[in-house]
Formats: C-alpha cells, structure tokens, sequence
C-alpha cells in the first residue's frame, strides 16, 4: 500500500475533491455504479473497490454541495480517487480512539446495506394494514395521501420503480413506466396512478434535496460522513429532459422499510401523532410475532397496581419465563455518527424498558397476588425490542451506564424478534437463556450469539413474513415485465 492509500485523510479534503466535479455527471456516475451492485445479501467482496455506503456517502456531499460544485469533468481516475478518499476519512482522534463509538458508527454505516430485504419489504404491510389496535390510527385516505397512492400498493410500486431504476443503470423516466404498462402482462402489476404517485414521492430536485439535508442537525469534522442522507428520504433526484436519477438504488427499495416510514411521517406529522401510533403498531405487531406459530404460551400486559402494569407481552415456558418489552424511540444521528458520548445517548432511550422490565420481574418473583398467574419457579430473562436496530446495544459499555436488574435482559431488533418468534418455546427458553447468561457473548447480538455458542438456528421460515411478502408483491410479474 502506497502513502496516498494510506495517509490520513479529514473530510474537509474529500469534500473539497468532490466540490470539483460537475454534480450531474458525478450523481449519474454513482447512479450506474450502485445499480450495477448486488446487495441485501451480505458482504459482497467487490464492495473493497466501491462500497455501496461511499457512493451514498459521495452522493450525500454532491447533493449537500451542489450549489459550490465545479464543472471539472468526472474521469475514472477522479471516481477512483473520490472512492479512495472517502475510504481514509479518519473517523476519530487516533490519540482518543474509543471502541464503541468507532464500531457503533460503523455499524449503522454499513450493516443495513447488507441486510436481506425480504423482512423489510415485508413488515410495513403487516404493521401498517394489519395489525390492530385499539388506539386512534390515520385513515386509508390520510395514509394514501401519504404515500401518494393506497397503503397495500406501495411495497409493490417501490419494488417495481426500484428494479426499473437496476436494470436502466440508476435512471428512470416515466415514459418507461407507461411503456411498460402498454404491455399485455401489465394488468398484474400494481395500478399505473399507485406506481407514478409513489415515484413522485420519492422524487426531489438537487435544490430541495440539498436543502432537505442542510434542514437537521449537522455533524462536523470527519463525523459529517454519517449524517442524514436526503437520498434516504426521496432517492430520486430530478434531472433534465424528465430522467430522473437514483444515485444509490438501496435507498429506493429501503424508502418503503418502517424506518423510513416512521422518519417520512415525522416530517409529515411533526406533532407525533403518526410516531406515537407506530409505536403502538409495533408493540402489537410483536404480540402477533409471538402468537402466529401457536407454539408460544404469550400473554399479554395487565394491570399491577394503580396507574403501573407489566411488561408489553410475557411468553412462559417450561424453562423460563421471558418479559418482553417493546421501545420504538428512535436514535439521534449523533448516536450513528459516534459522537463520544453515544453510549449514554443509547441507554437514554432504553433505560425505561430496563426498569419495566425488572419491576414485572420483581412482582412475579415475589409472589405478588398481581402476579399469580405466572409461575415464580424458573428462571426470568427480559428482552427490549427496538423499532429500529440499535447496533451494539448490548455492548458492556452501553450495559455500565443502565440500571442494574436482578434478572439478564438483552436487546434485539424486529428482526431478530421475528427469527426468534419462529422458535418451539424449549429451543427459545434454552438460547436466550445461556446468550443472555454468557460473561461474553451477552453483549453480542442474539443472532451473533447463537452463532459463537455453535446453537443452530432451527430452518423455519417465518409464516407471517412469507405470506405478506407474497401478499404485497409479485417478484414473478416484475421480472417478466
């Protein structure tokens, strides 16, 4: 490795490099080079000459720039050095360098890009059209206007616009949309105004988009790599002659996840109204999770005193009794950037769900007469489970700062709930029980820990997941048409 490969790098250099280049070839150049990439399928080793979250990251500072860029064409030379630039960012002080800041900003930069999508694309429909609460909830109208297009045609219009935007090298026109909508096999696609509409939402101009990003908290030093991406919210960048333009492709298909739906409704609804229902949603949603296989003895929360009840759904099995938690508070960009003080920010957010959870753990330990119909004569183990993945949330420097419980708790992810929801309750028990236990990989994730303990994760796929998948989207008719 030569000195220019290797030297440290601050962002001010990158961006100053990127500043140099007409922005609508670079974008154009990202757009091809993102599409032509294979992702949400683990670590792809092609990913070492352009990793998909330096194109987003170059992308970012285009758009965020746009209005100082230059006219310097872009050449492979100047692509290759943008990539190699972006690469060297020092992330922090080597003199100050701190393990979990490092690998926690690492994390929510590169994980989500490797991802499997199908849970994704999956989990809105579910969450979003059925399941049930008893709370207020916006109407089919207010959510079609939202989305620019009924709430059941999304995930199928995203999926369509997205495999355009792959197979046209990262651009799109309308006019091939309603081309393809002349064809005979079109009548299984969802309704051309759905697809159009969305397409629409997920459109920006260079200016909107640049201001869109300037419009929330700035990062500074080598920390602004991790700020908020306009892309994520509309990954479709107006340019001439009516081709609009996706730099990075992930984020078309991820525009429909419950991430971004839950941050595109803040925008919409900034009183909270739309975030507080989610949460509600979510909290539900995980009930169904646990309940769908039937395996599962899951009861749901109750009363304990006035004013207080328990834990949002408590499984019993024969092993252990498990109280489960749920938290849809999201994590600040600061937490995603690594800022120093991350750690504390995290356990800010999950500290609630501890002392929730030890209470209930406490009142069935105790024999309280509120507590009767859960047996008090096995192990209890306790797990928050995030709207969001909080990337080393189970970290021995995150778990200092919480409170201190008498039984183990964890943190998983939707995701993670749902592989273990699939689970025969003595398998479950069994591995939350030594994952949660273990001096070490307790602070792992719960997928990471069955892994090291050599536990083998049972092949069952998730019902609730495959039939939604199925339900809201045709991959066959897409791939025809």
């Amino acid at each position: 490795m030569g000195w220019e490969e290797s030297r440290r790098v601050f962002y001010s250099e990158f961006q100053s490099a990127v500043r140099q280049i007409d922005v609508n070839q670079l974008l154009r150049a990202i757009a091809e080079k993102s599409a032509s990439q294979k992702q949400f399928m683990g670590f792809d080793p092609d990913w070492l000459q352009a990793a998909p979250w330096a194109l987003s990251g170059i992308a970012r500072e285009a758009i965020l720039s746009s209005n100082r860029n230059g006219t310097k064409d872009l050449d492979n030379r100047r692509f290759v050095r943008l990539l190699n630039l972006f690469r060297q960012i020092d992330v922090m002080d080597h003199d100050d360098f701190k393990i979990y800041p490092f690998f926690t900003s690492t994390g929510h930069m590169q994980f989500p890009y490797q991802i499997h999508a199908k849970e994704e694309i999956a989990r809105p429909g579910l969450i979003l059209l059925e399941t049930k609460t008893d709370k207020k909830s916006k109407s089919s109208s207010e959510l079609a206007d939202f989305f620019g297009c009924p709430a059941e045609d999304v995930t199928f219009a995203t999926f369509l616009i997205y495999a355009l935007a792959k197979a046209n090298r990262g651009m799109l026109h309308t006019d091939q949309i309603r081309e393809l909508y002349g064809n005979r096999g079109a009548r299984k696609l969802p309704p051309l105004d759905s697809v159009l509409g969305t397409l629409e939402r997920l459109t920006s101009t260079l200016q909107a988009a640049r201001e869109d990003g300037l419009n929330v908290t700035q990062l500074k030093g080598s920390q602004q790599q991790f700020g908020y991406n306009p892309l994520s919210r509309t990954p479709f960048i107006a340019m001439q002659d009516g081709w609009l333009c996706a730099p990075q492709t992930y984020f078309v298909l991820r525009s429909s996840s419950m991430e971004s739906i839950y941050y595109a409704g803040q925008k919409r609804w900034p009183s909270g109204e739309f975030s507080t229902e989610l949460g509600h949603r979510v909290e539900a949603y995980i009930g169904n999770q646990l309940k769908h296989t039937g395996l599962l003895d899951v009861r749901p929360e109750f009363v304990t005193g006035k004013g207080t009840k328990s834990t949002d759904w408590i499984v019993v099995t024969p092993q252990a009794v498990i109280l489960i938690e749920s938290k849809s508070a999201r994590i600040p960009i600061e937490v995603r950037a690594g800022v120093d003080e991350a750690a504390q920010l995290v356990t800010d957010r999950l500290t609630v769900a501890y002392d929730q959870l030890n209470r209930t753990a406490a009142g069935i330990s105790a024999g309280l007469s509120q507590y009767s119909h859960l047996p008090s004569d096995r192990p209890i183990v306790g797990i928050v489970v995030t709207a969001e993945p909080i990337f080393m949330a189970n970290d021995p420097e995150v778990r200092a700062l919480l409170p201190e419980t008498s039984i183990p708790i964890g943190v998983v992810a939707l995701r993670d709930l749902e592989r273990l929801a699939t689970f025969e309750p003595e398998f479950l028990a069994n591995t939350l029980l030594a994952w949660l236990n273990h001096p070490v990989v307790s602070g792992y994730e719960v997928l990471s820990a069955m892994r090291e303990l050599r536990i083998e994760t049972p092949t069952r796929s998730n019902a609730l997941i495959d039939a939604a998948f199925n339900r809201y989207l045709d991959v066959s008719t897409v791939a025809s048409a």
